[in-house]
């Protein structure tokens, strides 16, 4: 193992504050091996001890300090602060003996080796005025402040006692000089944050040194050369942003700079801005002044570039929603240490991301849009590539092609299904033989077949990203007769029908249309909106539904409150099936005629007449109407007389608030002809079949 050899030097600086005896002597040391090498973070234990008369004497103190080396090799400790059963107050300082520090080590925990012994030349003066008593007052004329001593009330003279009023220290003699400090370049340099004006006597160059602002400098005859200075900058750094260069230690010297791309400053710490790629490489720096010049010193100073613009994209520019994935790239773009690719919402980067190569998923939602991407590094951004475009195709509308329509009377009926805003539809025949459609591209074309065939037909919407098929039932039956079932072939739903007179009609109420709650006005929105009693739909299944007159007739919102005659034709379907139509107020009266009522009492108005052609009308009555008393809705949610009343719509108007109705009412054999309720009352409705 390597001697460890401790190289100290001390400083005697008392710890205590104002005039009040110091506890201590403030003490420093760095620890080298053989080699003169410094021993760094290095655990040990000191033992100090202090000797009277030589380095041989008597032990008058002794105590031990655990340190640690610090990067240097130095440890700072404070003797009197150790593990020790005495006290510096007990060593007699003024007894004319001579004083010795020993210092022992040991690195291990159990064995001190000695180091070496010096001998304390000047004796901490506190420590001599607390034993000496040479004050007149018995007190030290030396203030403490921490580990500062100072004396601040007068003069000091050293061989006068009585020094200039003008210096703070005089020394007066012919057999000495004055003596500075002796220390090496490198012991100088750990001098922590130097005062201007600090001196020192240089043991390698032998001259003294003189702090002044910017460093040290050497007086060796009658000139004080520069001191020798470091070049640094703040290297590297990114193009575009600013190159510092630095004159460490220029010490007031006159600088000169010189490097890459003719560059020249006399400034001590010059800027470039912006830095380019054209400013990297060394820089020089010498320095001087009227008594010479340092040996010029270089800094190398790196530029980093950002990376530059991304080429074009290459991958496939037209694609189908909801498929994937697809792969793009670019080439590499020189100094990019990563890529950030960009594309819209629906475009889903599934792998590759920070790379020159992705893979992009498309979303069924995914529109047409562009993909770009920015090459990247540490100093930043490149150049965005060129947008790439994509085409996306939608996905082709899920086909519906309607109810089945069964059993439907002739031999022709009108198809319902949806019409494509993606693609394009197709109706083919799956199953059944001798049937054809008007055009077989409309999607509620005409299709004719043969009485007693069901047919399958396939309605198909496509476009060049896929498919989608459904399919409907229709069979026809001999030709419609009164009496039979009416099949709506828009919701499947089936109705009674039956002949009075030479009218026939449904036996039962319309029950077509959209639920909608009580409190939602029915308005001419494309949707025919009907009301259940109580907003119970199964009373829709029972009953019927109930609509306004505005509804029934499937006019514009306008016609609630004003006159709409003019728009009401001839066996006006409104919202009844296909060839059938809402009654006019004279239908009604030649139903009710034809039941036995006379011409006379058919023309009386909003009042009760034609026994007892109320009674054949009601449920179980001869004549096979068979009303079910459904009630009405006389505004938002006012819903009312259920299984009392019966109210039924006419194509008729009373402008411009009201229309006419027939009513029916349990226990009453008549029947009641009215225009006193507003068109924006809920009511039943019958149709009629057309001529």
């Amino acid at each position: 193992m390597k001697k460890l050899i401790l190289i100290f030097y001390t400083v005697i600086l008392p710890a205590m504050l104002f005039a009040q005896v110091p506890d201590g002597i403030k003490y420093q040391a760095v620890v080298r091996n053989q080699n003169g090498d410094p021993i760094v973070n290095r655990a040990m234990f000191l033992r100090i001890s202090i000797l009277e008369g030589s380095e041989q004497g008597a032990v008058v103190f002794q105590e031990i300090h655990p340190v640690q080396t610090n990067g240097f090799g130095l440890v700072n400790l404070t003797i009197g602060d150790g593990v020790s059963g005495n006290s510096l107050h007990n060593v007699s300082w003024s007894n004319g003996q001579s004083k010795w520090i020993r210092i022992e080590m040991d690195t291990t925990g159990n064995q001190y080796f000695t180091m070496g012994a010096s001998q304390l030349l000047s004796v901490p003066y506190a420590f001599y005025a607390e034993t000496s008593g040479n004050a007149s007052s018995g007190e030290s004329l030396w203030s403490v402040n921490g580990t500062e001593i100072f004396y601040n009330a007068g003069h000091v003279g050293v061989g006068t006692n009585n020094p200039d009023n003008s210096a703070a220290l005089e020394i007066q003699t012919t057999t000495a000089g004055f003596l500075p400090p002796r220390m090496t370049t490198e012991q100088r340099d750990m001098i922590s944050n130097p005062a201007v004006g600090l001196m020192i006597y240089n043991l390698n160059t032998h001259c003294l040194n003189v702090y002044k602002p910017g460093g040290w400098f050497e007086l060796c005859g009658d000139c004080i050369t520069p001191p020798q200075p470091l070049a640094q900058s703040n290297s590297p750094v990114c193009e575009g942003d600013t190159l510092k260069l630095f004159a460490i230690n220029a010490g007031g010297a006159s600088c000169q700079w010189v490097g890459p791309n003719g560059f020249v400053s006399n400034e001590e710490n010059p800027v470039i801005f912006p830095a380019l790629a054209q400013h990297a490489g060394t820089y020089t720096l010498s320095t001087s002044n009227s008594c010479g010049s340092t040996s010029p010193v270089q800094v190398n100073v790196l530029i980093n570039p950002v990376p530059g613009e991304a080429g074009d994209i290459s991958g496939t520019a037209d694609v189908c929603a909801g498929s994937g994935p697809y792969t793009y790239s670019i080439a590499d773009v020189g100094q990019a240490t990563g890529y950030q690719w960009m594309a819209p919402t629906g475009y889903e980067i599934v792998l590759g991301q920070g790379s020159t190569t992705v893979q992009i998923q498309y979303a069924a939602s995914a529109a047409t849009g562009s993909i770009t991407v920015t090459p990247y590094n540490a100093c930043g951004n490149g150049l965005v590539s060129p947008a790439f475009s994509v085409t996306v195709n939608p996905l082709p509308d899920q086909a519906h092609a309607g109810i089945d329509q069964i059993n439907i009377m002739g031999t022709s009926t009108q198809l319902q299904a949806n019409t494509p805003a993606n693609g394009n539809g197709l109706w083919t025949i799956y199953i059944g033989n001798g049937g054809s459609f008007v055009d077989n591209t409309d999607a509620q074309t005409q299709f004719s077949g043969s009485v007693g065939v069901t047919y399958t037909l396939i309605w198909t919407i496509s476009n060049s990203c896929g498919s989608y098929s459904d399919t409907v039932l229709v069979s026809f039956s001999a030709a419609f007769s009164c009496g039979n079932a009416l099949i709506d072939v828009r919701d499947g739903q089936s109705y009674a029908t039956v002949q009075i007179g030479s009218q026939c009609w449904m036996a039962e109420n319309l029950n077509y249309g959209t639920f909608t709650q009580g409190n939602v006005v029915a308005t001419d929105n494309g949707v025919t909106e009907k009301y259940c009693y109580q907003n119970d739909v199964s009373n829709c299944v029972t009953y019927g539904g109930l609509y306004t007159w505005r509804e029934m007739l499937d006019l514009p919102n306008t016609c609630e409150n004003t006159s709409c005659a003019a728009m009401i034709v001839a066996n006006h379907q409104g919202i009844c099936p296909s060839g059938w139509h809402i009654p006019t107020d004279e239908e009604f009266k030649t139903l009710e005629m034809a039941l036995g009522m006379s011409q006379a009492d058919a023309d009386l108005l909003n009042t009760w007449r034609g026994n007892p052609v109320g009674t054949m009308m009601l449920e179980g009555g001869s004549s096979g109407f068979e009303a079910l008393l459904a009630g009405r809705m006389a505004g938002a949610n006012s819903f009312a007389l259920l299984n009392a009343y019966e109210y039924t719509h006419t194509c008729d108007e009373l402008p411009p608030d009201y229309a006419y109705r027939r009513c029916l009412r349990t226990g009453d054999s008549t029947v009641g002809r009215w225009n006193t309720f507003p068109k924006s009352w809920s009511l039943s409705v019958r149709c009629v079949k057309n001529n």
